[in-house]
């Protein structure tokens, strides 16, 4: 048994190997053949009548909509499976519907209406190749940002040092053994309902209003990666923020809003399974 799982670990190291230095060679490419900085100035535009403060009333309704859901189901804890399909399915009912709000105000606001938004279906097979590439570029700065925070909070805490968990994969991790419509619940919310919110209310409507008033794609990008990765844990912020760049850019790069939920839902996708099978 012992040898048995060192060998497992041993091909889990070089599998961390083989994806971090596919990553970096991609990132490489990127940034000495492409000069993947410099070709945000062809990024295409996207007129729209969108008033700036649209975006951060609806980021300040979503997370009054959280806070009034979490207050409202505190006390409702007995059976734990019931609380969890409760929460989730109000959730994803909420997501939802904040998804088709939102993509009613991009259909109006933008010229060319979901199409000059970045919602473009003949692009869908080129876009899921692409933001395939983009994560894998991105994944060994993602790496060596959650490398970094653990090795400075070991630095100041010691020993008692914990990376946060995302409390999503905390549920998946207690969903597991309870009923499958309650794991169904959470993953529909996990890996569907949050790429799709998050894409439109923070790349599709908050960098492009950023976007409007600086007349910069960049200063759009890092402006907006700022409350993204806020929003999170804090042990989270520097890997996020990296990830947030890389959808923020990928969003810039394509004019596909399409491009930046599929990186979302693949990065989403590999916290769930090393979730389910750790």
């Amino acid at each position: 048994m012992d040898l048995l799982l060192s060998a497992q670990a041993e091909q889990n190291i070089w599998a961390d190997v083989a994806i971090l230095g596919t990553g970096g060679a991609v990132l490489a490419v990127w940034l000495v053949t492409h000069r993947g900085p410099a070709r945000l100035r062809q990024a295409p535009p996207r007129p729209h009548r969108l008033p700036p403060v649209t975006p951060l009333a609806l980021i300040g309704a979503w997370m009054l909509f959280n806070l009034g859901l979490f207050a409202l189901l505190e006390g409702f804890v007995d059976p734990p499976g019931r609380r969890i399909f409760l929460q989730y399915l109000a959730l994803d009912i909420g997501y939802a519907l904040f998804c088709g709000m939102m993509l009613i105000l991009a259909q109006r606001s933008f010229v060319h209406g979901l199409t000059g938004f970045g919602i473009r279906w003949r692009t869908l097979g080129r876009d899921l190749v692409w933001a395939f590439v983009n994560l894998l570029a991105a994944w060994p700065l993602i790496y060596l940002a959650v490398a970094a925070v653990v090795f400075f909070g070991q630095q100041v805490g010691g020993d008692e040092f914990q990376f946060e968990q995302n409390t999503g994969l905390v549920d998946i991790q207690q969903s597991v053994q309870m009923p499958p419509h309650v794991l169904a619940a959470v993953l529909v919310f996990t890996l569907l309902l949050v790429p799709l919110f998050e894409e439109i209310l923070f790349r599709g409507l908050l960098q492009s209003a950023i976007r409007n008033l600086t007349g910069s794609p960049w200063s759009a990008i890092f402006l907006t990666s700022i409350p993204f990765a806020l929003l999170h844990p804090l042990t989270h912020l520097p890997a996020l923020l990296v990830l947030s760049i890389c959808l923020g850019y990928a969003y810039e790069r394509s004019g596909s809003l399409l491009r930046s939920i599929f990186i979302h839902v693949l990065f989403n996708a590999i916290n769930v399974g090393v979730t389910l099978t750790s």
